[in-house]
C-alpha cells in the first residue's frame, strides 16, 4: 500500500523512501526468505467443521484470533471453535523477485518508492494564476 491505495498483505510503503537508502530498499526486495513483520504472519485455520481458511492474522490472544483472508474478510474466532492453527513460516510476498524482475525493472522499483513524497512534511497544492482566493 502507498498513500491509502493498493493492498493490504504487506504494510504501507509510503514513507519507506524517506526513512532507507536505495541500497537497503533493494535488499529487502531481494531478501529470501521474508521475515513478516508483527500483523502479517500467515496461517491457515481450519475450524470446527473442517473449514480451512488462509490469511494474515491479524490480533491473537491466548482466547481469540482475528484473522483477515486475501479477499480482505476479517475473521474473528475462539480458540475453542479450531481444531488447527498452522502458522505458516513464510510471508505470503513472493520470494523470487531476483527471477521475476529484471535489474531495469528492479532499478524502476527502488526509484519510484525514494520518489514518494514524505507523507509527514506539508505539500502546498499548486495553484493556477487563474484561481481566486
Amino acid at each position: 500500500m502507498i498513500s491509502g491505495l493498493g493492498g493490504f498483505l504487506g504494510p504501507d510503503l509510503t514513507n519507506h523512501g524517506a526513512s532507507s537508502s536505495p541500497s537497503a530498499i533493494r535488499d529487502e526486495i531481494m531478501r529470501s526468505p521474508r521475515v513478516p513483520p508483527p500483523g502479517y504472519r500467515a496461517a491457515v485455520l481450519t475450524t470446527a467443521s473442517g473449514e480451512r481458511l488462509e490469511g494474515l492474522i491479524r490480533n491473537e490472544d491466548n482466547f481469540s484470533v482475528q484473522l483477515q483472508t486475501k479477499d480482505g474478510r476479517f475473521h474473528f474466532l475462539t480458540k475453542a471453535e479450531l481444531q488447527e492453527i498452522e502458522y505458516l513460516n513464510a510471508s505470503l510476498m513472493p520470494a523470487d523477485y531476483r527471477d521475476r524482475l529484471s535489474d531495469g525493472e528492479l532499478n524502476d522499483l527502488v526509484s519510484y518508492l525514494m520518489a514518494i513524497p514524505d507523507s509527514n512534511s506539508k505539500v502546498t497544492p499548486h495553484q493556477h494564476e487563474d484561481d481566486t482566493e
